[in-house]
Protein backbone atom coordinates (compact mmCIF):
# COMPACT_ATOMS: atom_id res chain seq x y z
CA UNK A 1 0.00 0.00 0.00
CA UNK A 2 1.50 3.44 -1.24
CA UNK A 3 -0.25 5.59 1.81
CA UNK A 4 1.93 2.84 4.18
CA UNK A 5 4.77 3.34 2.20
CA UNK A 6 5.06 6.94 1.96
CA UNK A 7 4.08 6.79 6.29
CA UNK A 8 7.09 4.81 6.42
CA UNK A 9 9.35 7.13 4.17
CA UNK A 10 8.10 10.25 7.19
CA UNK A 11 6.45 11.62 4.22
CA UNK A 12 4.22 14.36 5.55
CA UNK A 13 0.47 14.13 4.79
CA UNK A 14 -0.71 17.38 3.37
CA UNK A 15 -4.18 17.04 2.14
CA UNK A 16 -7.01 14.49 2.24
CA UNK A 17 -10.09 14.99 0.75
CA UNK A 18 -12.61 15.46 -2.19
CA UNK A 19 -11.68 18.08 -5.49
CA UNK A 20 -14.21 19.12 -7.82
CA UNK A 21 -12.65 20.10 -10.97
CA UNK A 22 -14.21 22.32 -14.54
CA UNK A 23 -12.13 22.21 -17.59
CA UNK A 24 -12.76 25.68 -19.68
CA UNK A 25 -11.96 25.83 -23.35
CA UNK A 26 -12.51 28.69 -25.94
CA UNK A 27 -15.56 28.48 -27.78
CA UNK A 28 -13.96 26.80 -30.86
CA UNK A 29 -11.65 24.26 -28.55
CA UNK A 30 -8.65 26.10 -29.40
CA UNK A 31 -7.35 24.54 -25.73
CA UNK A 32 -7.92 20.93 -26.96
CA UNK A 33 -6.63 21.69 -30.21
CA UNK A 34 -2.99 23.50 -28.76
CA UNK A 35 -2.28 20.87 -25.72
CA UNK A 36 -3.23 23.63 -23.05
CA UNK A 37 -5.66 23.38 -20.02
CA UNK A 38 -7.49 26.06 -18.07
CA UNK A 39 -9.49 24.86 -14.92
CA UNK A 40 -10.53 26.09 -11.76
CA UNK A 41 -10.65 23.45 -8.95
CA UNK A 42 -12.23 23.25 -4.98
CA UNK A 43 -9.60 21.45 -2.93
CA UNK A 44 -11.01 21.30 0.53
CA UNK A 45 -11.81 24.97 1.18
CA UNK A 46 -9.85 26.04 -0.93
CA UNK A 47 -10.54 27.64 -4.99
CA UNK A 48 -7.48 27.56 -7.87
CA UNK A 49 -7.69 28.56 -11.06
CA UNK A 50 -5.04 27.11 -13.01
CA UNK A 51 -3.68 27.23 -16.61
CA UNK A 52 -1.36 24.63 -18.20
CA UNK A 53 0.95 25.29 -20.83
CA UNK A 54 2.14 22.72 -23.69
CA UNK A 55 3.36 19.49 -22.81
CA UNK A 56 7.38 19.40 -22.94
CA UNK A 57 8.19 16.36 -24.84
CA UNK A 58 10.10 13.87 -22.40
CA UNK A 59 10.21 10.23 -20.66
CA UNK A 60 8.44 12.74 -17.97
CA UNK A 61 5.37 14.89 -18.30
CA UNK A 62 6.74 18.25 -18.16
CA UNK A 63 4.44 21.92 -18.51
CA UNK A 64 4.16 25.35 -17.06
CA UNK A 65 1.44 25.71 -14.64
CA UNK A 66 0.45 28.82 -13.45
CA UNK A 67 -2.23 28.73 -10.60
CA UNK A 68 -4.14 31.73 -8.54
CA UNK A 69 -6.53 31.42 -5.87
CA UNK A 70 -9.77 32.45 -5.82
CA UNK A 71 -12.29 33.29 -3.29
CA UNK A 72 -14.70 30.87 -4.62
CA UNK A 73 -15.86 28.40 -6.63
CA UNK A 74 -18.79 30.21 -8.61
CA UNK A 75 -16.44 33.62 -9.10
CA UNK A 76 -13.74 31.93 -10.35
CA UNK A 77 -16.11 30.01 -12.94
CA UNK A 78 -18.13 33.18 -13.53
CA UNK A 79 -14.81 34.80 -14.18
CA UNK A 80 -13.72 32.39 -16.99
CA UNK A 81 -17.09 32.57 -18.30
CA UNK A 82 -17.35 36.28 -18.33
CA UNK A 83 -13.83 36.43 -20.30
CA UNK A 84 -15.80 34.19 -22.94
CA UNK A 85 -14.84 30.90 -21.78
CA UNK A 86 -16.68 27.95 -21.67
CA UNK A 87 -17.40 24.44 -19.63
CA UNK A 88 -16.23 21.53 -21.46
CA UNK A 89 -15.86 18.65 -18.44
CA UNK A 90 -16.60 18.34 -15.05
CA UNK A 91 -15.11 15.47 -12.38
CA UNK A 92 -14.38 15.05 -9.02
CA UNK A 93 -11.68 12.73 -7.43
CA UNK A 94 -10.50 11.93 -3.70
CA UNK A 95 -7.00 12.96 -3.68
CA UNK A 96 -4.14 12.35 -0.56
CA UNK A 97 -1.28 14.49 -1.09
CA UNK A 98 2.12 13.77 0.23
CA UNK A 99 5.38 15.83 0.78
CA UNK A 100 8.35 13.76 0.32
CA UNK A 101 11.55 15.12 -0.05
CA UNK A 102 11.36 18.11 -2.77
CA UNK A 103 8.58 16.06 -4.20
CA UNK A 104 4.98 16.11 -4.43
CA UNK A 105 3.14 12.81 -3.73
CA UNK A 106 -0.33 12.68 -4.89
CA UNK A 107 -2.68 9.33 -4.86
CA UNK A 108 -5.95 9.80 -6.81
CA UNK A 109 -8.85 7.97 -6.70
CA UNK A 110 -11.77 7.92 -9.31
CA UNK A 111 -14.93 6.25 -8.82
CA UNK A 112 -14.39 2.89 -10.34
CA UNK A 113 -10.82 3.31 -10.88
CA UNK A 114 -7.73 2.29 -9.02
CA UNK A 115 -6.12 4.52 -6.85
CA UNK A 116 -2.92 5.81 -9.77
CA UNK A 117 0.37 8.22 -8.27
CA UNK A 118 1.49 11.55 -9.61
CA UNK A 119 4.58 12.93 -8.33
CA UNK A 120 5.71 15.88 -9.20
CA UNK A 121 8.98 17.58 -8.29
CA UNK A 122 11.07 20.60 -9.61
CA UNK A 123 13.77 18.58 -11.36
CA UNK A 124 13.56 15.34 -13.58
CA UNK A 125 16.17 13.98 -10.83
CA UNK A 126 14.12 14.69 -7.87
CA UNK A 127 10.80 12.95 -9.82
CA UNK A 128 13.26 10.18 -10.37
CA UNK A 129 14.61 10.05 -6.73
CA UNK A 130 10.84 9.54 -5.27
CA UNK A 131 10.09 6.80 -7.73
CA UNK A 132 12.74 4.26 -6.52
CA UNK A 133 11.75 5.46 -2.22
CA UNK A 134 8.44 4.27 -3.35
CA UNK A 135 9.81 0.94 -4.82
CA UNK A 136 8.93 1.25 -8.43
CA UNK A 137 11.24 1.48 -11.38
CA UNK A 138 10.80 4.54 -14.33
CA UNK A 139 10.12 1.56 -16.74
CA UNK A 140 6.96 1.29 -14.32
CA UNK A 141 5.89 5.07 -14.42
CA UNK A 142 4.06 6.45 -17.67
CA UNK A 143 3.84 10.36 -18.06
CA UNK A 144 -0.13 9.89 -19.59
CA UNK A 145 -2.31 12.21 -18.17
CA UNK A 146 -4.81 11.04 -15.98
CA UNK A 147 -7.42 11.99 -19.35
CA UNK A 148 -5.39 9.31 -21.15
CA UNK A 149 -5.73 6.93 -18.00
CA UNK A 150 -9.65 6.86 -17.99
CA UNK A 151 -10.26 6.46 -21.07
CA UNK A 152 -7.54 3.54 -20.86
CA UNK A 153 -10.02 2.06 -18.63
CA UNK A 154 -12.89 2.96 -20.70
CA UNK A 155 -14.00 5.88 -18.83
CA UNK A 156 -15.20 9.04 -20.68
CA UNK A 157 -13.43 11.72 -20.56
CA UNK A 158 -13.29 15.72 -22.13
CA UNK A 159 -11.12 13.89 -25.05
Amino acid sequence: DISAKLSALKAKKVFEGALDTVVFDTPDGKFKREGLFLRVRREGDGVRICFKGKTEKSHLKIRDEIEVIADSWDNACRLLEGLGYVRVFEYAKRRESYKLGAAKVDLDTYEGVPTYVEIEAPSEKEVEHAVALLGFSMKQTTNMSASELLRKRGIKTMD
